[in-house]
């Protein structure tokens, strides 16, 4: 199939409707782009050496029948955005005060089918685009308006662009249009035999790029042939998961996740490669299933994606579970856990055992980052599961598979800390280095110990022994301090011979941290001062460790000193309780 070299108003002015499926994406053209085509445009028209400007292809699929009057209708495979924008900008130049009768009747052409038509008939207008988008385009050319039923268009936006920077810039419409008429296009006019989607694959387009989920939703949609089955499938399953997953609002990240972990899933295998040609292997190695099977599974799927995305802290054990492990931000686990709600929700699992697998995976995940132990290993481990899953469909197999000591399919960097591994690595371990992680970590403990307790940004993190230590020498040599604020940060004197060691090794180590609102009051002050602190007043507030409404804090206050023994003790009692928080099967 071999592209047509020819002028864009050439294939706009034929007795033509060019529609716009119901499946391609949204008119979505930002105005830098609108500026940079109005200033090529200028320019070509002022080249007199340059007869053309290339524009980018156009590939339409032509309709074997014919509308009213003979008039063939086209669909719009790619250049749907050119197209669109070459649309608004001629009705911008028809609004012009300098437009000649004898222009405004040219540019009338490209718009609109002028014989035998009015503008109730469906062959007037020539573009016809999808849903919202036709809306308001119908709109601007009734009366230019925005309909009231749309917040905003950026097919409303760019013509409006249009108009306020040729009037501006006081761009003449003779040079605008002079340099419209040597815009160039490829143009690809398919029929129902050739292959549509190869064509689109192979054309090089100017314009907007084309993101995997955008070409993925093409090659489902091609690949059903009938209009009805594809305006059924976009509106019952595609254009709610759109909606669902944020691509409606111009956003395809979260999109274009999930269709990488969906991937993950059907292919059990991790995904190196260009994510369209990914599904395209796939699906060409599944097609018996039928392309709607296809959409219907998709659809499934970013259910529970957005479940797990989107969940809240509830009643709800499993729900909880899915919030736990995403604020684990071990993303790579994610397709394991699309395949666990899928077996509950098809009562492969009972609901109990899908919530033993999560809570089983969310120690995994917790364990190996508390132990520091390398991600890079984990998309290997989880292809492992998702396997197992499929295979046996059993949470005792997933637990045996992911503890296993023996036989164990896991190397062992992919492997599942002990409770021994998890206390020897907190002894020494620099807790405090990920301020976020170790914050969130003794809101846990502490909420082990007080149910009650919840999360408050007024409080921080407080390092018993301080974050700054000044040897006794040189603390008394300062002449800023009084004698009394230096005995009261001697924290030399109270960790004595080699406090340089001890200082260093333990000060942020799980067993020196705990959680307080009094952060800045106790300031670098020696262990006993921080016990009993209060208000100047006499009858003042007591905010000293012993008075503190944190388990994780009086705890410490029965201490009568602080150094390098009791922090090692706390941090093996602090482990010992996180092994309970994150046991291993």
């Amino acid at each position: 199939m071999k592209g047509k070299d020819t002028s864009l108003l050439s294939l706009m002015k034929g007795n033509y409707v060019f529609s716009i499926p119901i499946y391609q994406r949204k008119y979505s053209w930002p105005q830098t782009q609108c500026r940079t085509l109005l200033d090529s445009i200028v320019k070509i028209s002022n080249d007199t050496f340059r007869e053309w400007h290339f524009l980018g292809s156009i590939i339409y699929l032509s309709k074997e029948e014919e509308m009213l009057a003979g008039t063939n209708e086209f669909q719009i495979i790619d250049g749907q955005q050119r197209l669109t924008t070459m649309s608004l900008l001629l009705l911008a130049l028809l609004d012009m005060p300098d437009a000649s009768d004898h222009l405004k009747k040219e540019i009338s052409r490209y718009l609109f089918n002028l014989e035998e038509f009015s503008f109730s008939d469906p062959e007037y207008i020539k573009l016809h685009l999808r849903e919202e988008d036709d809306l308001v385009y119908r709109r601007l050319l009734e009366d230019r308006s925005l309909p009231s039923e749309v917040k905003s268009s950026k097919i409303y936006d760019n013509y409006r662009f249009f108009i306020r920077t040729i009037s501006q810039e006081s761009i003449p419409v003779d040079v605008l249009f002079n340099g419209i008429q040597k815009l160039k296009i490829i143009n690809f006019a398919l029929k129902k035999t050739d292959n549509a989607q190869f064509v689109f694959e192979t054309v090089n387009s100017t314009g907007l790029p084309l993101y995997a989920h955008d070409k993925i939703r093409n090659f489902i949609f091609m690949a059903e042939n009938d209009e009805e089955k594809q305006i059924k499938l976009y509106k019952n399953y595609w254009h709610p998961m759109e909606k669902m997953l944020g691509l409606t609002d111009g956003d395809g990240r979260i999109f274009n996740d999930f269709f990488w972990y969906y991937l993950i899933v059907v292919t059990q295998s991790p995904i190196s490669t260009d994510l369209y040609e990914v599904f395209k292997d796939y699906y060409y190695a599944n097609s018996k299933n039928g392309i709607e099977n296809e959409v219907q599974s998709i659809y499934q799927f970013s259910k529970y994606f957005h479940l797990f995305v989107s969940a809240e802290q509830t009643q709800d054990e499993l729900i909880n579970y899915l919030v736990k492990l995403r604020n684990t931000n071990l993303w790579s686990m994610t397709p394991v856990i699309l395949k666990t709600l899928d077996l509950q929700n098809s009562e492969a699992l009972s609901r109990s055992d899908a919530i033993r697998i999560l809570k089983t995976l969310y120690s995994y995940g917790m364990r190996r980052t508390i132990c520091q132990c390398p991600t890079n290993s984990l998309n290997g481990a989880f292809i492992t599961l998702l396997k197992d899953l499929n295979m046996n469909r059993s949470a005792n197999s997933f637990v045996k598979t992911i503890t296993s000591t023996e036989g164990n399919p896991f190397t062992y960097a992919q492997r599942f800390p002990t409770d021994e591994e998890m206390v020897a690595h907190l002894k020494t371990s620099q807790f405090y280095m990920d301020k976020v992680h170790a914050r969130k970590i003794l809101d846990l403990l502490e909420q082990y110990f007080n149910k009650d307790y919840a999360h408050n940004d007024k409080h921080s993190i407080e390092h018993v022994m301080p974050e700054t230590i000044e040897s006794h020498d040189s603390l008394f040599a300062r002449s800023d301090l009084s004698d009394e604020i230096k005995e009261m940060k001697d924290w030399a004197k109270d960790l004595g011979e080699g406090w340089e060691e001890t200082y260093s090794k333990y000060t942020h180590t799980i067993g020196n941290l705990t959680l307080t609102g009094y952060n800045s009051e106790y300031q670098n002050y020696r262990f006993k001062y921080k016990l009993d602190m209060q208000e100047d007043a006499e009858d003042g507030k007591k905010y000293g460790y012993r008075y503190s409404p944190i388990n994780l804090t009086t705890s410490i206050a029965q201490k009568t000193k602080w150094g390098e023994s009791e922090i090692i003790e706390r941090s093996e009692y602090l482990a010992t309780i996180l092994t309970k928080i994150w046991p291993r099967p």
